[in-house]
Parts: structure tokens; sequence; C-alpha cells
């Protein structure tokens, strides 16, 4: 994914912006994140799937990583009851949704192509000290995604994008 920080909003400086474009946006794993936000999906789309753990008492477990930015895992915290998908959203261009710091979620693609784009006002002072994944196995297998700026040519298509969905969905 290529995350393009756009600034703080000049009226509030709790408020900041930044655009997303998912290269591939298959199944993510089930998580949540450090601060809330608004997104506007600009183009393609995905399906949401919100997840809660229920505690039926048969001795079932989930398992709660502490994730790091760059999806490195610390040992997991052993959390009573089951994993459970309890409801799913669709996110579609023109659609906005609110997602909370203490929501967990996962996306998958739901559009012709896996690349999906939108744009976030992430609220500052919603922040929340972890970012976790929950599972129901012990170990999670998810690749090393190392932060780092963005290279003149990846900068240049994501700028090629945005001007792309500017003139097919509001041509002047």
């Amino acid at each position: 994914m290529h995350q393009v920080k756009c600034g703080v909003d000049e009226n509030d400086p709790t408020i900041e912006y930044q655009m997303n474009w998912f290269m591939d946006c298959t199944k993510t794993l089930v998580h949540n994140h450090r601060l809330s936000f608004d997104t506007l999906c600009l183009e393609d789309g995905y399906l949401e799937k919100l997840w809660k753990i229920s505690d039926d008492n048969t001795g079932d477990v989930t398992y709660q990583f502490c994730r790091k930015s760059d999806n490195i895992f610390y040992t997991p915290v052993l959390i009573p009851g089951v994993l459970r998908s309890v409801k799913s959203r669709s996110h579609f261009p023109g659609n906005q949704m609110h997602v909370d710091t203490e929501l967990y979620h996962s996306i998958t693609p739901s559009g012709s192509d896996n690349r999906v784009f939108t744009f976030l006002a992430k609220q500052k002072h919603s922040l929340m000290p972890n970012m976790f994944v929950l599972s129901s196995t012990p170990t999670i297998d998810a690749p090393s995604d190392e932060i780092r700026p963005a290279t003149e040519e990846e900068r240049q298509s994501v700028y090629n994008q945005l001007q792309h969905i500017l003139k097919t969905k509001f041509p002047q």
C-alpha cells in the first residue's frame, strides 16, 4: 500500500489527511487502528468485515498480537473466546465510512481490480496506545512491511492515479 500524508487541517490540527492506494487489496488480517478515521472511497472498493470475540465458555481462545507499524508482532496474549465476524459493510466509490480505534476489521477487494484508492481524515485526538491483530491461530503469517519514503517513480504513479480519478469522476 502507498500512503500519502497530506498534512493537517489548517482549522483543526487534530485532523490529519492521508490518501491510501492499496496496490493489492487482498484479504487483510483482523486488526484495529491507532487512530479513528473517516474514509472516503475514490476508486474500486472493498468488503469490510467487523469482528468480535465471543466467550462461549468452551475453552477456545483467540490470540491477540500487539503489532508494530512495520508488521512485527509481539508474543500473543490469550483471550478467552472465539473470533467471529459479526457484520460486514461495503466501501465503494463515493461512500464514506467511520473506523474507530476499538473496531476490529478485515478487508477483501470487491471491485474488478485489487487496487483501491481512499482518502482519510484521521482524528489525532483518538490515539489508541497499541495496534492489535486477532487470530484463531498462535502464529501470524504476514509479510514484513518496511516503512520507507516513496521513490520518485512511486510518487509519480500515485499522482497519475489521482489525476485519472479526478478526470474520470469529476470532469470539468
